[in-house]
């Protein structure tokens, strides 16, 4: 009796197992549609473990009438209905279901009038689609699909009906710019690659973890007020791709069934649930390109004084472009979003003719101005304006955009002089021609044209980015994770385009003479090129129409023996030992006489020498040395291949700037300008009108 006893207890015991193996992981309710694969490409063994994958997952889903609903279609050249979502009320009838669905091997690999399909029919209420629930899609394919750019335009007409779609790729022959379209932002929820179908049944558990916090990603009230941290484990994911969408190229190496590390995601707070926490995931299954380091430390929201906000803006005079990007790799859902997002942000200006005016430019293969500048009079216009603004489908053509509002957008007949000029640029990914957009964005600059830069999404490169934006980057360039995340950041933007200021021009309310000093016989030509032009922008924002400063300049120290006649010298030895005067040699002159009457120095007035340095050139310590003779003289030094490691003496009368290049100087010019102008006079400056 014992015995049986005992056995009847290990049953039980056994059944219960087996249950709690088969509970919910996901305790969300939701409506799951499953897009099959079924063509040709795909042998039959490994449809069958396709079948496998969808039923380990959907063993995860508490199935019910009241809570998830589970329907399946497949795909090939035409599409088909297995079974809907009100047709089965059990996750036991569904997984007897999901087993029986045969093979049907079509010749095509017809994607987006599946999807399409998907998304008109599948979730209606006829067919057992719920309004009040999360509408999810899992869409597998082992191929690229017979025409993308419908696919991609299906799928972008489902997500804007808040259908999630989960892309999953599986071999090497499906095209992941595609994949990465049909898929919802952000990619590393939503879009998943694996190597062959082994692989596909390895990272089931992955999935179903990112499944389940995908439905609970909508839901209407959370059950519980315990707040959940967001798992640190495996997100397999590459980046997005760099190019628009229709244009990138997959990796051709072989791809081996090991599985990519998994990258983690910041520890931030999710929505409530009351799902059990499951012990992270020690060994990564995927091998993936790495992501990019692309993202840029945005300062936390949090910190913009709302006081300092209304006083930065506030009647606030500006000529504000901003360039956004309709390329193929937005997707209509999306543009949408950055709609709203610059509609919001210029509700933070006080928009009117005579303070902020803004402009409008879309571009993808061609630029469009959508709404000139100044031709909305108010806020409310201008957010009509910005809506009825069309989406186009096309490749990222950043540095037209930018040079169109340069050339075209700034003219004297549209500019107001005396206030800022600022673009802003939002796009996703790479521009089509990066050289020409980084030497578009430094015309620009040199016209005196503020810009901003903002990337969304890991497409957008951070080094394009900087190239394309002001310094310091960390005031200019931005980027965040998706086009969800663009609205947290529109205070922010807002504040700091109202932080630009005007054209100024340093001076002195006393008199002030200024000398430049570079040394060029031994930085040659090119170098003094560099140095030569960045004088003369530099020159330009003094204010010497006042009479108030005047500039000098100090090339060498001429040889009095530089040129010696024909003759037969006895003491011909004595070239080969001769020194050549350098940048200490320029300090002693100008000590001597560089300020002196002679040489336009006035009595009275402060003496300023503004000193050019080549790190690798000159012996920074030695001119230290010669500048601390000349107390009397205020010196700016700029310090040209210098990084933050580089040690430059203390001179309590020499402030000096490190430059990392010569091609960078032109980038340096704001920066140096907050040196200089204080030395001239802390307080002076003039409105360059």
């Amino acid at each position: 009796m014992k015995l049986f006893l005992l056995f009847a207890a290990l049953a039980i015991l056994q059944v219960y197992a087996q249950r709690r193996t088969t509970e919910s992981l996901c305790d969300e309710a939701a409506d799951v549609v499953f897009v099959l694969d079924t063509s040709s490409s795909i042998w039959t063994k490994d449809f069958t473990k396709q079948l496998e994958f969808v039923d380990s997952v959907v063993s995860q889903f508490n199935v019910s009438p009241n809570d998830t609903r589970v329907a399946v279609m497949t795909f090939a050249r035409n599409h088909y209905v297995i079974f809907k979502l009100n047709r089965y009320k059990n996750v036991i009838d569904v997984k007897a279901a999901i087993k029986r669905i045969r093979h049907r091997q079509g010749s095509m690999t017809n994607t987006g009038p599946a999807i399409r399909f998907m998304s008109s029919r599948m979730f209606t209420r006829g067919n057992g689609g719920r309004e009040n629930m999360p509408h999810i899609a899992i869409v597998i394919t082992d191929g690229k699909s017979q025409r993308s750019t419908e696919t991609l335009k299906a799928a972008m007409a489902a997500q804007e009906k808040d259908i999630e779609i989960y892309a999953i790729g599986v071999g090497p022959n499906v095209k992941e710019s595609e994949l990465r379209g049909i898929a919802s932002d952000p990619d590393d929820r939503y879009f998943f690659y694996v190597d062959n179908y082994d692989a596909l049944l390895h990272e089931k558990d992955v999935f179903k973890q990112r499944a389940c916090r995908g439905s609970s990603t909508r839901s209407i009230v959370p059950t519980t007020t315990t707040p959940t941290p967001r798992p640190t484990t495996a997100r397999p994911i590459t980046a997005r791709p760099t190019t628009a969408r229709p244009t990138t190229a997959k990796p051709t190496t072989d791809r081996p069934t090991t599985a990519r590390p998994i990258t983690a995601r910041p520890t931030t707070q999710m929505a409530t649930t009351t799902t059990t926490t499951r012990a992270p995931r020690t060994t990564p299954y995927y091998r993936y390109t790495p992501r990019r380091t692309t993202s840029w430390p945005l300062p936390p929201i949090g910190d913009i004084d709302p006081g300092f906000f209304i006083k930065a803006c506030t009647g606030k005079p500006a000529d504000i472009y901003i360039l956004m990007d309709s390329s193929t790799s937005i997707g209509r859902f999306n543009f949408q979003r950055q709609k709203t997002f610059v509609k919001n942000m210029v509700s933070r200006f006080d928009i009117s003719q005579d303070k902020t005016r803004v402009g409008v430019v879309t571009f993808s293969n061609e630029y469009n101005l959508d709404v000139p500048l100044g031709s909305a009079n108010d806020a409310n216009s201008l957010s009509e304006a910005i809506q009825r603004i069309p989406y186009s489908y096309g490749t990222t053509n950043t540095a037209d955009a930018i040079r169109f509002v340069r050339e075209r957008g700034f003219t004297e007949e549209r500019r107001r002089e005396g206030v800022a000029h600022i673009i802003i640029v939002l796009t996703d990914g790479l521009s089509r021609d990066q050289l020409l957009t980084k030497q578009e964005s430094e015309l620009a600059r040199d016209q005196g044209i503020y810009l901003f830069a903002i990337g969304i999404g890991n497409g957008a490169q951070l080094e394009e980015l900087q190239n394309i934006g002001n310094k310091p980057h960390d005031k200019y360039v931005f980027q965040v994770r998706s086009f969800r995340a663009l609205d947290s950041i529109k205070d922010l933007l807002a504040s700091r385009t109202c932080e630009v200021d005007i054209e100024k021009l340093c001076g002195s309310r006393d008199m002030s003479d200024v000398v430049f000093m570079y040394d060029v016989l031994s930085l040659g030509q090119m170098k003094t090129n560099y140095i030569s032009k960045f004088v003369a922008k530099i020159v330009q924002s003094l204010d010497i129409p006042s009479g108030n400063v005047r500039i000098g300049r100090m090339l060498y120290d001429c040889l009095n023996d530089a040129y010696s006649a024909l003759s037969s010298p006895a003491d011909i030895h004595v070239w080969s030992n001769q020194v050549l005067p350098g940048i200490t040699d320029l300090i002693r002159k100008l000590r001597a006489s560089g300020f002196s009457s002679p040489n336009g120095g006035r009595i009275g007035a402060k003496s300023v020498a503004v000193v050019f340095l080549d790190s690798r050139l000159h012996n920074i310590n030695e001119v230290v040395k010669q500048m601390a003779k000349s107390p009397d003289t205020h010196f700016v030094t700029v310090v040209i291949g210098a990084d933050e490691s580089t040690v430059i003496p203390y001179l309590s009368h020499n402030t000096f700037i490190r430059v990392p290049t010569y091609r960078e100087l032109f980038s340096y010019k704001d920066a140096f300008l907050e040196l200089l102008c204080p030395v001239l006079d802390v307080e002076f400056f003039h409105i360059k009108l």
